[in-house]
């Protein structure tokens, strides 16, 4: 027993005696340089989810209209259409209808939209602490290490560009 009591004495002395890392430039530069990657990165997937959101809306579109419009081409209503033509729009419309399940649009809109506000905030976060003085600012290791974990998990969770 003796001997936890004196390593958890001695682990709490070590925190009582920490020195804290403190601000420079090479600090602030590699934040700006994260910071200038990660608005690219949110950037990329802006452009990606507007990618996704317009083939999400002409995917949806045409497969609404061409079952409205197959359901015009019965024969009571014209009577010199052919069942090829028919059939044809019954194909197009399963490769559509296809396509959409596979690809999965609205989700890969949400998906990069989502990682473009968590890029954004991370960023804003960075700028909120280098608006403080360096006096009031978290020590420099604690959020440069926090900064990273968080960026690294970013480009981990973030979908492809």
């Amino acid at each position: 027993m003796d001997y936890n009591k004196s390593e958890s004495n001695t682990s709490e002395s070590k925190d009582d005696h920490r020195i804290e890392m403190l601000w420079d430039g090479k600090h602030e530069e590699l934040l700006n340089s994260w910071k200038k990657q990660m608005l690219i990165n949110a950037k990329k997937h802006n452009n990606k989810a507007k990618i996704y959101k317009k083939l999400y809306i002409i995917f949806g579109i045409m497969s609404m209209i061409f079952p409205i419009i197959v359901s015009g081409l019965n024969e009571n209503v014209i009577f010199d259409i052919d069942s090829r033509i028919i059939s044809f729009v019954m194909i197009w419309i399963g490769i559509l209808n296809g396509t959409i399940l596979f690809f999965n649009f609205s989700k890969l809109t949400t998906l990069h939209s989502e990682s473009e506000n968590k890029y954004e905030n991370l960023c804003l976060d960075i700028e909120c602490e280098l608006f403080k003085k360096k006096v009031d600012r978290i020590a420099s290791d604690v959020f440069l290490n926090t900064v990273r974990l968080k960026y690294e998990n970013l480009k981990t969770v973030s979908p492809s560009i």
